[in-house]
Protein backbone atom coordinates (compact mmCIF):
# COMPACT_ATOMS: atom_id res chain seq x y z
CA UNK A 1 0.00 0.00 0.00
CA UNK A 2 1.13 3.48 -0.72
CA UNK A 3 2.42 5.54 2.18
CA UNK A 4 3.51 2.56 4.26
CA UNK A 5 7.24 2.89 3.75
CA UNK A 6 9.45 1.55 1.07
CA UNK A 7 12.82 1.93 -0.49
CA UNK A 8 14.17 5.46 -0.48
CA UNK A 9 16.54 6.53 -3.19
CA UNK A 10 19.30 9.06 -2.67
CA UNK A 11 21.18 11.04 -5.22
CA UNK A 12 24.91 10.25 -5.00
CA UNK A 13 27.12 13.09 -3.84
CA UNK A 14 29.29 14.84 -6.38
CA UNK A 15 33.06 14.91 -5.82
CA UNK A 16 32.75 18.58 -4.94
CA UNK A 17 30.13 17.82 -2.28
CA UNK A 18 32.24 15.00 -0.86
CA UNK A 19 35.29 17.29 -0.67
CA UNK A 20 33.27 19.99 1.10
CA UNK A 21 32.10 17.46 3.68
CA UNK A 22 35.66 16.37 4.53
CA UNK A 23 37.16 18.26 7.45
CA UNK A 24 40.47 20.02 6.83
CA UNK A 25 43.28 19.69 9.38
CA UNK A 26 46.97 20.41 9.72
CA UNK A 27 49.08 17.30 10.22
CA UNK A 28 51.11 17.67 13.42
CA UNK A 29 54.21 15.93 12.06
CA UNK A 30 54.45 17.37 8.55
CA UNK A 31 52.56 20.65 9.17
CA UNK A 32 50.80 19.96 5.88
CA UNK A 33 47.14 20.84 5.33
CA UNK A 34 45.15 17.68 4.69
CA UNK A 35 41.60 16.50 4.29
CA UNK A 36 40.38 13.80 6.66
CA UNK A 37 38.39 10.93 5.21
CA UNK A 38 37.21 7.91 7.15
CA UNK A 39 37.78 4.74 5.15
CA UNK A 40 36.62 1.22 5.86
CA UNK A 41 37.55 -2.00 4.20
CA UNK A 42 40.88 -3.55 3.42
CA UNK A 43 42.67 -0.66 1.74
CA UNK A 44 46.42 -1.29 1.43
CA UNK A 45 48.82 1.60 2.03
CA UNK A 46 51.06 0.70 -0.92
CA UNK A 47 48.10 0.69 -3.28
CA UNK A 48 46.70 3.97 -1.96
CA UNK A 49 50.12 5.65 -2.17
CA UNK A 50 50.57 4.40 -5.73
CA UNK A 51 47.19 5.71 -6.88
CA UNK A 52 47.81 9.04 -5.13
CA UNK A 53 51.22 9.26 -6.81
CA UNK A 54 52.90 9.66 -3.43
CA UNK A 55 56.23 8.40 -2.15
CA UNK A 56 55.69 5.67 0.48
CA UNK A 57 57.74 7.56 3.08
CA UNK A 58 55.62 10.68 2.57
CA UNK A 59 52.38 8.66 2.68
CA UNK A 60 53.46 6.82 5.86
CA UNK A 61 54.32 10.10 7.62
CA UNK A 62 50.74 11.20 7.13
CA UNK A 63 49.19 7.76 7.70
CA UNK A 64 51.40 5.73 10.04
CA UNK A 65 50.34 2.15 10.73
CA UNK A 66 47.37 2.39 8.36
CA UNK A 67 47.52 -1.30 7.35
CA UNK A 68 47.82 -2.53 10.93
CA UNK A 69 44.99 -0.31 12.19
CA UNK A 70 42.64 -1.22 9.33
CA UNK A 71 43.35 -4.94 9.89
CA UNK A 72 42.50 -4.58 13.59
CA UNK A 73 39.49 -2.26 13.35
CA UNK A 74 36.83 -1.38 10.86
CA UNK A 75 37.80 2.21 10.05
CA UNK A 76 40.78 4.51 9.61
CA UNK A 77 41.01 8.30 9.48
CA UNK A 78 42.99 8.77 6.26
CA UNK A 79 44.92 12.02 5.82
CA UNK A 80 44.96 13.15 2.20
CA UNK A 81 47.04 16.10 0.95
CA UNK A 82 44.75 18.81 -0.40
CA UNK A 83 46.11 18.44 -3.92
CA UNK A 84 45.34 14.68 -3.90
CA UNK A 85 41.73 14.69 -2.65
CA UNK A 86 40.07 14.78 -6.06
CA UNK A 87 42.34 11.98 -7.27
CA UNK A 88 41.47 9.90 -4.19
CA UNK A 89 37.74 10.37 -4.68
CA UNK A 90 37.91 9.42 -8.35
CA UNK A 91 40.01 6.29 -7.69
CA UNK A 92 38.91 5.06 -4.26
CA UNK A 93 36.89 2.11 -5.58
CA UNK A 94 39.80 1.00 -7.79
CA UNK A 95 42.17 1.36 -4.83
CA UNK A 96 39.98 -0.85 -2.66
CA UNK A 97 39.57 -3.43 -5.42
CA UNK A 98 43.33 -3.61 -6.04
CA UNK A 99 43.98 -3.77 -2.29
CA UNK A 100 41.65 -6.74 -1.92
CA UNK A 101 43.19 -8.45 -4.95
CA UNK A 102 46.61 -8.13 -3.28
CA UNK A 103 45.26 -9.94 -0.20
CA UNK A 104 43.67 -12.71 -2.26
CA UNK A 105 46.64 -13.12 -4.59
CA UNK A 106 50.06 -11.99 -3.30
CA UNK A 107 51.41 -12.16 -6.89
CA UNK A 108 48.79 -9.65 -8.09
CA UNK A 109 50.36 -6.64 -9.77
CA UNK A 110 48.29 -3.46 -9.67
Amino acid sequence: MEGEGGVATATPLTKEQEMEMMPTATDELTHQNVKLHTISGRYNSKTVAKYLEMDMAEFNKLNPNMDRILAASSTYQLKIPLNKVELFLSKKNQMLNDSIMMILNPDYQN
